[in-house]
């Protein structure tokens, strides 16, 4: 699989290289070897993005690749590489990333400095030498000189001991404090805010307040939400919660939904404003105010929420409405009046439409019930569609990627409405030439899930981006529509479907139909060449809940591959299979731990024995005792 996979991570698509980065991180040890080769290749990007997915194998082998890499010119692969060795941990490495806190250069992939990617990854390194090296540093980058022993780490390490917390870290005094909230480099300003909002200490001094309220005003972005967490250590006074009215209105998401927690916190105090927020022109100010308002359970707030009850805008990262939005927060607050206009509440009847183009009479034998197609506001519907469909060709990618999410979500919207001229908007993108557009659609119609797209989705499962295959089969699976189980089931064929991937995907969704047609496509694909796609049918194979796929899962469970026998015990217990104790009883002495698995102490034996206990028969109790007389 290895060999096939380590090409794709130069594929100009991103979702490929996200795809295939993940699926060599979980190959572990087995990649190691080619990644390493590409940290020769004479492309910056792709030195950079072997360099990122060695560090996520957690193989320390790479490490001596990795350290030569912090002297590579580009600036990119110098940030990857330090990334890296932090996930690596290698605690001989404190000294060369110890040499990167002095680099202020910024990648083009992160905002954060190699500075601050290198104070990570010591941080991740977590031994005294690591903690030894930043004290050093600090104390040469403030002149004043190096602590005295013990370390940091040893007064953390003795109070453990000792059965007590770590010393809180001390906060800077206030003219420090006050230098570094309104130093030049807004990553400094963030740290400073950052510091004070973890802080242990009962509740810092009042003196910060003012640089923190000044911090809330911030160009940038992540200096306003820093303050704010900051703030939250206050108790919330007048001046703290007009603060936090004014980050409400921030145009930065995460800013302004820390600011209606904060409100909400803050309780009656915040009331007035929020209920002033609700006629604000802005529509996700108005969603935010009317949660805020409905978790408050603010009675004064009914008449405004029940005025927006009719309200179909919707705020840009909510699945609902504003007038679903005050639906609950009426729900919430639960007064007689608000009971009364949730119950006058007459549900929305769409404007008059043309009667829809009768259904093709071939659709109808396979999807019977397609005749009655359920209307909605179509005008809306398809305007909001055909923009997106125009977005999604932009000549900016950004517009094209923000196009992309807002389909997705868009389509979360139109779940079970039931009309051909949707559907077919989006099957005209299956053929768009962008394997991210086609990915798009497909997802959409997943969303949907109107089993009129079954035809054309079938088609996509001969994609040729493995990517829109595995969306298609997932699209499939989630629809639900058992004519797709032939299609699908040809897919397990390594003849029909070379890459491993697909196979392992297709595998997984045909277990969860429990349909016994699928068994014979599951069963020829148990000699699959990849050891995870077999590991996938027989988890499927459990799935199934067919009493007939028993004998193929016991045999699963005596092949040589540890991995699978771990599946396969699994898949015997969810099919409650008693006939198999034998067969089980015979791996009670296995200490197999998978490297994957939650719970790292657990064997495979620990896990035999359990299903043993639950199956309860004769012989599974007598196997039982006789494993803990010899010692479990």
């Amino acid at each position: 699989m290895v060999p096939h996979l380590l090409p794709l991570l130069t594929d100009p698509d991103t979702g490929v290289r996200r795809l295939v980065a993940a699926a060599l991180a979980e190959a572990g040890a087995t990649a190691v070897p080619g990644l390493l080769r590409l940290l020769q290749d004479p492309r910056p990007d792709v030195r950079r993005i072997a360099a990122g997915v060695l560090g996520r194998t957690r193989d320390r082998s790479a490490v001596p690749a990795l350290v030569a890499c912090l002297a590579d010119p580009s600036v990119d692969m110098r940030a990857m590489a330090i990334t890296a060795l932090g996930q690596l941990g290698d605690p001989a490495t404190a000294a060369d990333l110890a040499d990167h806190l002095t680099d202020e250069a910024v990648p083009r992939w992160t905002n954060q400095s190699l500075q601050a990617l290198a104070l990570q990854s010591l941080k991740q390194l977590g031994t005294e030498e690591a903690v030894s090296l930043v004290e050093r540093w600090r104390s040469m980058k403030t002149g004043s000189p190096p602590p005295m022993q013990p370390t940091p780490a040893q007064q953390a390490k003795s109070a453990l001991m000792a059965g007590q917390a770590a010393p809180a870290r001390p906060l800077p005094r206030l003219a420090d404090f006050q230098r570094a909230a309104t130093h030049p480099d807004w990553r400094l300003r963030v740290r400073v805010f950052d510091w004070l909002a973890t802080s242990r200490e009962a509740q810092p001094a009042p003196e910060y307040v003012p640089l923190l309220l000044q911090g809330v005003q911030d160009a940038e972005a992540n200096v306003r939400h820093a303050a704010l967490r900051a703030l939250a250590r206050y108790p919330l006074t007048e001046p703290l919660v007009a603060a936090m009215q004014g980050a409400l209105l921030d145009d930065e998401y995460l800013v302004a939904d820390t600011a209606a927690q904060l409100l909400v916190k803050a309780g009656d105090a915040a009331v007035p404003g929020l209920l002033e927020a609700m006629q604000h022109p802005a529509v996700d100010v108005r969603g935010r105010a009317m949660e805020c308002l409905g978790r408050l359970r603010a009675v004064v707030a009914v008449p405004p929420l029940e005025a927006a009850l009719d309200d179909d805008r919707r705020p840009s990262r909510e699945d609902k409405s504003l007038g679903q939005i005050a639906a609950e927060a009426l729900q919430a607050i639960n007064t007689p009046r608000a009971q009364a206009a949730l119950a006058q509440r007459a549900p929305a009847r769409p404007a008059a439409l043309p009667p829809a183009p009768a259904p093709d009479p071939q659709a109808m034998i396979l999807y019977p019930g397609l005749d009655t197609y359920e209307t909605g506001p179509l005008d809306h519907h398809l305007t909001t569609l055909l923009r997106l469909v125009d977005e999604l060709h932009d000549a900016d990618w950004q517009i094209r990627q923000r196009a992309a999410r807002d389909l997705n979500r868009y389509a979360r919207t139109l779940r079970g409405i039931r009309n051909p001229r949707i559907v077919e908007r989006l099957t005209a993108l299956l053929d768009d030439d962008e394997n991210f557009v086609r990915m798009s659609a497909v997802e959409a119609l997943a969303w949907i899930g109107d089993a009129a797209a079954v035809p054309v989705l079938i088609q996509r499962l001969k994609d040729h981006q493995f990517t829109v295959r595995i969306a298609a089969v997932r699209a499939l699976a989630e629809i639900g529509h058992i004519s797709a189980l032939p299609a699908l089931a040809a897919r397990l064929d390594q003849r029909e479907e070379p890459h491993d991937l697909v196979r392992e995907v297709v595998a997984e969704v045909l277990g969860r139909f429990q349909q016994e047609q699928v068994l014979p496509a599951l069963v020829n694909a148990l000699n699959d060449t990849a050891g995870f796609v077999r590991r996938a049918v027989v988890e499927a194979l459990g799935e199934s809940g067919s009493r007939q796929a028993i004998p193929w899962v016991v045999q699963a469970l005596h092949q040589g591959d540890e991995h699978i026998r771990w599946t396969a015990v699994e898949a015997l217990s969810r099919l409650h299979a008693t006939e198999a104790v034998p067969d089980l009883a015979r791996y009670l002495s296995d200490t197999f731990k998978p490297a994957w698995q939650e719970q790292p102490e657990r064997r495979l034996c620990d896990v035999v024995a359990l299903v043993l206990e639950q199956m309860d028969t004769p012989e599974a109790r007598a196997a039982l005792m006789q494993w803990r007389e010899v010692g479990a």
